[in-house]
């Protein structure tokens, strides 16, 4: 590489990384990942963004500047919060963010999968809580184990999952439910 083009090559690079991930289907790759989540971007209506929690609450609500944004907070009373990182997984089809925890010994590697993936949890008592701003027209789905799924206001589809939690949904569309959502409490327009 030439000394001139070493100053593009790196302005190029911190680009790549304050969008997170740079090019489809790129995860931030194991061992990566993101020790806090203050994540943001435009989305195209017609995509979707993903969360994918284990322990703790997802809450969305309306864009009002048409960015989705995502933050999230950890606590753990006995586990270090470190202990569970971030992932952003950019595909064709738009974006998943997971909350990671680690590995369990003699099971399959924890990913960061769109619409799936492995996630054991063992002993980890942290919990992460996810706030999320979805703009108009982009379709949301929240997945969690321990936690509430949340959606007020959204303008768009939204799926929401929980299996020990409340589910309450607002949204212009009709909202999707599974068996381990339900029951749901659910307002429309």
């Amino acid at each position: 590489m030439s000394p001139r083009a070493l100053p593009t090559a790196c302005a190029l690079l911190l680009t790549c990384a304050s969008l997170v991930a740079c090019s489809d289907d790129s995860p931030t790759g194991p061992g990566d990942g993101l020790q806090d989540l203050d994540w943001s971007a435009g989305m195209q209506a017609g995509q979707t963004l993903e969360i994918r929690g284990v322990n703790g609450s997802i809450l969305a609500t309306a864009s009002p500047d048409g960015t989705a944004r995502v933050t999230a907070d950890k606590n753990g009373n006995n586990s270090p919060e470190s202990s569970v990182t971030f992932e952003v997984v950019t595909h064709s089809g738009g974006v998943t963010i997971c909350a990671m925890y680690p590995d369990v010994s003699g099971e399959p590697d924890n990913e960061c999968v769109p619409g799936g993936g492995q996630m054991t949890v063992r002993d980890n008592d942290v919990v992460v809580t996810f706030d999320v701003q979805v703009p108009e027209g982009v379709g949301l789905i929240e997945w969690t184990v321990n936690g509430n799924v949340r959606a007020t206001a959204v303008r768009s589809e939204v799926v929401g999952f929980t299996v020990n939690g409340d589910a309450s949904i607002s949204t212009t569309d009709l909202p999707e439910w599974t068996p381990a959502s339900m029951p749901p409490r659910s307002t429309g327009p």
